[in-house]
């Protein structure tokens, strides 16, 4: 990034920024360090989800 660009783009922020707004920003990072921290969800539908059906199923066929 140029740096006349980037410069122009930290003084807008830099005004836009109002105190106010200061705990959104915190809140923002926050969320996104804890994101980035947690494991993502495991793929639905993938064949584990079957076999772990199956094991249930088997498992109350026992049962009786």
């Amino acid at each position: 990034m140029p740096k006349g660009l980037k410069g122009r783009l930290e003084k807008q922020l830099s005004q836009e920024a109002t105190p106010e707004g200061a705990w959104t920003d915190i809140m923002f990072r926050l969320g996104r360090g804890v994101k980035e921290m947690t494991p993502p969800p495991p793929p639905k539908g993938d064949w584990t989800d079957h076999v772990f059906r199956l094991g249930r199923m088997l498992r109350r066929g026992f049962k009786r």
